[in-house]
């Protein structure tokens, strides 16, 4: 990451998907883990335009606790290797807790280091 700022524009039949701290880091994680690394997360800031109304709106997903995460086949290709073997959501939820004041600052991602083939 190059901690550049530059605008992110929608396109018609796109989502962003980005992230402002840990507990909206989980979504992220699993949206990385599901896609075999495919759509990662962003570190993001907004900045308003003076004189613009600005609206979002928050889209929660997060895995039930007794759910096995693992990247869906179709994203498992010789261009695109396995990137995460299953794990168990709950068993993530257990390892982040533990380890997180580590990995603050580090530019590894907890699923990465908890799951990473």
């Amino acid at each position: 990451m190059s901690g550049d700022v530059c605008a992110a524009l929608a396109r018609l039949g796109c989502f962003q998907v980005a992230y402002d701290g840990v507990p909206n880091r989980l979504r992220e994680d699993m949206f990385k883990a599901w896609s075999n690394g495919r759509i990662p997360a962003v570190k993001h800031r907004v900045v308003l335009s003076p004189g613009k109304e600005r609206y979002s709106f928050g889209l929660f997903m997060l895995p039930k606790w007794d759910v096995a995460v693992k990247v869906v086949e179709e994203l498992v290709d010789k261009a695109h290797p396995r990137r995460y073997k299953a794990f168990d959501y709950m068993d993530y939820l257990r390892h982040m807790e533990a380890h997180l004041l580590k990995m603050v600052g580090s530019n590894k991602d907890m699923v990465d280091v908890f799951a990473g083939v």
